[in-house]
């Protein structure tokens, strides 16, 4: 049966670290039910378990592996046999990969997980979320989609591996939210990017020299974790954003975006192959 409640339910996809686990304490209160959506489940057992001592508030935490789909089916049935709405939708998760590797279901590792991923977990989580009226969901882009290429023609969208493949999810992810928005503007659920900007997650690798070199520059430049979570919790809880939709997000507040870059027709068409790629309805909103 499921868990009925009137508390607000939030799901954060990676929130045991980084900008995720910031963006969880700022949006833990007693009104809220926040899942914690994280791929160990083990290693992120004491951060949930410390949140809910700390501050006597609910926090669930479920287990979602976005790079095995699989994993994504057994999470979403899970979720929407506990749970029976979700207000907010956080797809926080993210992935950079120097090296070229597959995920289970053949996908190239970055891709894999920023964006099908999180595209086939907010297609199974929108029973939910349309049953809630008024939900949001706010997916985590970068500043790096202005150097996205994408080739439709090619697996995984052309992606191999390192700064390519991570710009050309994030561009993805920006066309994907983009169209969401447009085909939910009228259900009551918002669809929104936001770009936390630099921070200092453990996202890039460190295994090279000059990797740990470009890790201690960006370090120096970097805002904190808390710092950069503040744009998303903006997002999912702003008043004055109630009924904005299909906008970019940054530094806390609403960005114009490289028009240069976007290509109306490209959405559609990334849609339409995402589909068939997920095998899901292209008509399904």
């Amino acid at each position: 049966m499921k868990k009925t409640s009137d508390k607000k339910v939030i799901v954060i996809t990676g929130a045991n670290a980084g900008i995720g686990i910031e963006t969880l304490r700022g949006l833990l209160d007693e009104n809220t039910k926040i899942v914690m959506a994280c791929r160990d489940a083990e290693k992120s057992a004491p951060v949930c378990a410390s949140f809910e001592k700390a501050s006597g508030c609910d926090v669930d935490l479920m287990q979602l592996d976005l790079a095995n789909l699989k994993s994504i089916e057994v999470f979403a049935d899970a979720f929407n046999k506990k749970y029976d709405r979700l207000d907010v939708l956080i797809n926080n998760a993210g992935v950079f990969c120097r090296k070229h590797t597959l995920t289970k279901d053949g996908f190239e590792t970055t891709m894999g997980v920023n964006y099908y991923g999180t595209v086939y977990l907010t297609h199974l989580l929108l029973p939910a979320i349309l049953d809630t009226g008024k939900a949001r969901i706010v997916n985590l882009s970068s500043g790096a989609y202005y150097g996205g290429k994408l080739k439709l023609n090619k697996p995984s969208l052309g992606a191999r591996s390192n700064f390519p493949a991570y710009a050309a999810s994030k561009l993805a992810l920006m066309y994907f939210s983009f169209e969401l928005a447009a085909r939910l503007k009228d259900r009551g659920v918002t669809v929104n990017s936001v770009n936390p900007g630099h921070s200092v997650t453990g996202i890039f690798p460190s295994d090279t020299w000059y990797w740990r070199l470009a890790n201690k520059m960006i370090a120096g430049r970097a805002q904190t974790n808390e710092q950069a979570a503040r744009t998303s919790i903006y997002a999912a809880i702003a008043d004055e954003l109630t009924g904005v939709t299909g906008k970019y997000l940054e530094n806390g507040a609403i960005t114009p975006v490289r028009e240069n870059i976007f290509d109306a027709q490209m959405q559609k068409r990334l849609w339409a192959s995402t589909c068939k790629t997920l095998d899901i309805d292209v008509d399904i909103i």
